[in-house]
């Protein structure tokens, strides 16, 4: 049987090792939005906020299996793990009760 998505004509599948270097981009409507968060490399993070991007927290990340865990300097709670499902250009994230998070495209500004 094909299972069919928000994610398109593709398969999604339960993985973060796609997200370092890259950025998350969601809340397009959101009173203080787009929101952005940026995966570096190096295990750092910043989230940013705004039309004019202005950065509103940083801290580190890291992938645990198919879970991306961060830990934010100010934004309650400061750590905090979810299940990512993704395909190329989208990413979900689901808290441990299955429930969706943020959904968000993925993108290398």
């Amino acid at each position: 049987m094909h299972q069919t998505s928000t994610y398109g004509a593709c398969r999604p599948r339960r993985s973060a090792s796609s997200l370092p270097g890259k950025t998350l981009l969601y809340g397009d409507g959101a009173n203080e939005g787009p929101y952005r968060i940026r995966f570096q490399p190096d295990g750092t993070a910043v989230a940013l906020k705004g039309k004019e991007p202005t950065q509103y927290d940083a801290g580190s990340w890291r992938v645990d299996g198919d879970r991306l865990c961060r830990e934010w300097e100010k934004t309650q709670p400061k750590r905090l793990c979810w299940v990512v499902v993704n395909d190329a250009a989208n990413v979900a994230l689901f808290d441990q009760n299955g429930l969706m998070y943020i959904k968000a495209r993925l993108s290398e500004e």
